[in-house]
């Protein structure tokens, strides 16, 4: 019995050959005999098999050569995909380094900016509010509430101002027609 055989089958060697499993019950039966290597037929003296072990073996040799020039044609391929591949991850993880170390110099000029802004900030809030303290902005904070004062009686003297040329337009109106029926009055 043989590993690649199934179960009942004998493993012939056919050496040089094609190797093939045959029933264990056709063992030395003619099945392994030289002119009849591919263990396709069978002699026992009675058939005359024709010797094509030399075709046979050279198609299995020409098969097994080209499985052999793929294997090392595939090997080289992927010798030289592995060299560029290293090569290209060499030069990305170098990118990856440089880009990190800006990354890193970004990092602490943004916290040396935050930091000045913080600074500034607070100088500037600590003006604000001394300003804010002092004599002079309180002047300025009564100044605009009484020009807002000023502006609003101005819009309200204006308002009264149209209303009174309204009304003297009216009674210039009133007083033209007065003065028209006494001269009708007066002409009769």
């Amino acid at each position: 019995q043989s590993p690649e055989c199934a179960a009942g089958q004998f493993r012939c060697r056919n050496d040089g050959h094609v190797p093939s499993c045959i029933l264990r019950s056709r063992v030395n039966d003619g099945v392994c005999d030289p002119e009849c290597c591919d263990g396709s037929d069978e002699t026992d003296g009675k058939a005359q098999c024709g010797n094509r072990c030399k075709e046979i073996g050279a198609e299995h040799r020409k098969s097994t050569d080209e499985e052999a020039r793929k294997r090392r044609v595939g090997a080289a391929v992927r010798k030289d995909y592995i060299t560029f591949g290293s090569k290209e991850k060499k030069r990305l993880e170098g990118d990856v380094e440089r880009i990190s170390k800006d990354i890193v110099k970004l990092e602490a000029r943004e916290a040396t900016a935050k930091a000045s802004l913080d600074i500034m900030e607070t100088a500037e809030a600590g003006d604000t509010e001394r300003k804010k303290n002092s004599v002079l902005y309180r002047q300025i904070i009564e100044m605009q509430s009484a020009i807002k004062a000023l502006r609003t009686h101005r819009t309200n003297l204006e308002a009264h101002v149209n209303d009174l040329s309204s009304i003297l337009g009216d009674l210039s109106v009133s007083a033209l027609s007065s003065i028209a029926l006494q001269r009708r009055r007066l002409t009769r």
